[in-house]
């Protein structure tokens, strides 16, 4: 930790890592407390709204909002205290999201890349099960003159989660799987990427002569066009011939 009231951790060795790991559950842990004063505060608010009948849809966003601050902090913690270290935010290649809904809902559209991409709706510890981040997709042609003018996709169910990688090491796989046991993780991916077209493909996989960098996000929307993402080490293999001269 800094010695400024700012918070801020520096850590350079694996020791420092585990005490910055520590400091950011605490820091969770202190973040989360007060999420929750604010939270009981609104609900107290949007009761009373109700009671006298006043105008609610700004202190309905309000609670949603902070119910999903406390959620986020609960994650964080749980995390951390785990042991996942975290990690810049990089364009990670997400393949498995964490959800509570049976249907993804999605809307129709002619972008067949983004039709079957799913997003987690980013559930509280332990809640939700992981799907693929690709669903199946029903398909509509719109006709005129019994001619074809365009066709729209939308995302109608979830399938189930596939590693992206052939020849990943079992240790590798059984991080994975460990990771999503605790159900902390919104959404998992992995470095390097794969190509943007074999991305919306489910069960699209690449070939690699090593293993990817295996990262677990934790997702807070707190708006349509505003969220804070959170990226921690989940797995990475490295071996001696990607060191060698």
């Amino acid at each position: 930790m800094s010695e400024s009231n700012e918070f801020l951790v520096v850590a350079r060795t694996p020791d420092e890592m585990a005490v910055a790991g520590r400091e950011i559950a605490a820091f969770a842990e202190r973040e989360g407390q007060a999420a929750a004063i604010d939270l009981a505060d609104m609900e107290k608010n949007l009761a009373i709204a109700i009671e006298h009948k006043w105008r609610t849809s700004g202190l309905v966003l309000a609670v949603r909002t902070a119910r999903r601050k406390v959620v986020y902090y609960e994650k964080l913690k749980a995390a951390a205290e785990a042991g996942y270290y975290v990690v810049p935010n990089m364009p990670v290649d997400i393949f498995a999201i964490r959800t509570e809904k049976g249907l993804p809902g999605g809307q129709w559209t002619e972008d067949w890349r983004s039709a079957g991409r799913v997003e987690s709706d980013s559930p509280p510890v332990g809640l939700g099960d992981y799907k693929s981040s690709v669903a199946r997709v029903d398909r509509h042609e719109n006709r005129i003159d019994n001619k074809v003018v365009s066709v729209q996709r939308r995302a109608v169910e979830y399938q189930d989660w596939d590693f992206p990688f052939k020849f990943a090491k079992p240790e590798v796989l059984n991080d994975v799987t460990k990771a999503m046991a605790l159900k902390v993780f919104d959404e998992i991916g992995i470095l390097p990427a794969r190509p943007a077209q074999q991305a919306a493909v489910r069960g699209s996989t690449m070939s690699n002569k090593w293993d990817p960098m295996v990262i677990g996000q934790i997702v807070c929307k707190l708006s349509r066009y505003t969220e804070r993402r959170v990226s921690f080490l989940i797995s990475w293999w490295l071996a001696e011939e990607h060191l060698k001269a």
